[in-house]
């Protein structure tokens, strides 16, 4: 079920994008979490504005989205987390094809899909996809994840920087669950900063 979903989106100067990942989100559920990594642009401000549930400020010289998703995390109450970055939109329908897969097989931990990747515009796309369903050899940073499994595997290492979703991976795969990819549209990515004059 839907509600028991919650999304802990993260984000760092991510105001161009902001308004339309809030958007796609709150189509499916209000359970939001938002955790912005001082930001200098308006992202607490568009937050506000959509009335997310949960907005937590993070602050510090060693910053790194795995520190934003632990501490997001740490709010979560429901059976699932849905990890998004602040520059995705969530696909709609792939939840039910998500949540479905994972109650299916209690061995499974997350799944993720495929994307479509927007590098300089929100008109020109390219796929980022395998082909079909497997168990892939990594994780990505937008997952689904039984909340369970995660906190027992120790949650996100926030002492590193960069491929904190392979050490993730790692982990719960050593405790014999299962990471799967779905061959569904999960996500897009607007992958293009705002230019600076």
């Amino acid at each position: 079920m839907i509600g028991d979903v919650t999304f802990v989106i993260i984000g760092r100067n991510e105001g161009l994008h902001l308004a339309r990942t809030f958007q796609s989100v709150l189509k499916i559920t209000d359970k939001v979490i938002f955790v912005d990594s001082d930001s200098t642009d308006n992202s607490v401000e568009i937050a506000k504005s959509f009335a997310i549930q949960k907005i937590i400020r993070v602050s510090s010289t060693h910053g790194t989205a795995a520190l934003s998703r632990s501490k997001g995390a740490e709010y979560v109450t429901t059976k699932y987390i849905q990890f998004l970055d602040g520059d995705e939109t969530i696909s709609q329908g792939w939840l039910e094809k998500a949540i479905r897969k994972l109650d299916d097989n209690k061995k499974i931990a997350g799944v993720h899909g495929y994307k479509k990747v927007y590098k300089k515009n929100d008109k020109d796309f390219f796929i980022l996809s395998d082909k079909k369903d497997w168990e892939p050899d990594y994780l990505q940073g937008a997952v689904l994840i039984n909340r369970a499994i995660y906190e027992y595997a120790g949650g996100m290492e926030t002492r590193i920087f960069g491929e904190e979703e392979r050490d993730l991976y790692v982990r719960v795969r050593s405790m014999g669950y299962q990471i799967w990819y779905i061959h569904e549209l999960m996500a897009s990515h607007y992958d293009w900063k705002e230019k600076k004059i």
